[in-house]
């Protein structure tokens, strides 16, 4: 996993109080919409076997794992990348635990915090 470069963040968009879901309990509506990824900046895509996002016990399933990534074109028509990713809604932020595992077999471990507000982060 040396020579391969990702990045761990996340897009946001608002969710309109009028079209915005009821979690499980229905109480809170779901008005965030965000997906979590890890990009792919340099080195070879095939490199990474999945990509776990552990969303915390809130989130049924807890952990969605990504094992294609599809090609994203980056912010100003740069070059494109390639994108491990799982989109939610929720009614507040999350702080995620992602693990990139290798082809190799070797695991690297992240928390991210998703962002709530304009764009997200990454």
């Amino acid at each position: 996993m040396d020579d391969l470069r990702f990045i761990v963040g996340n897009s946001y968009k608002s969710v309109h109080p009028s079209e915005a879901k009821l979690d499980r309990s229905g109480r809170y509506p779901k008005d965030h919409d965000w997906t979590l990824y890890v990009d792919v900046v340099s080195g070879c895509p095939d490199d990474i076997k999945n990509v776990t996002f552990d969303l915390g016990h809130s989130f049924k399933p807890q952990k969605y794992m990504s094992s294609c990534p599809v090609p994203v074109k980056s912010d100003g028509g740069g070059p494109q990348t390639w994108r491990f990713c799982t989109r939610q809604q929720s009614y507040g932020s999350v702080a995620a635990e992602v693990t990139v595992q290798a082809a190799d077999g070797s695991t690297k471990n992240i928390t991210h915090r998703v962002a709530l507000g304009t764009g997200g982060a990454g």
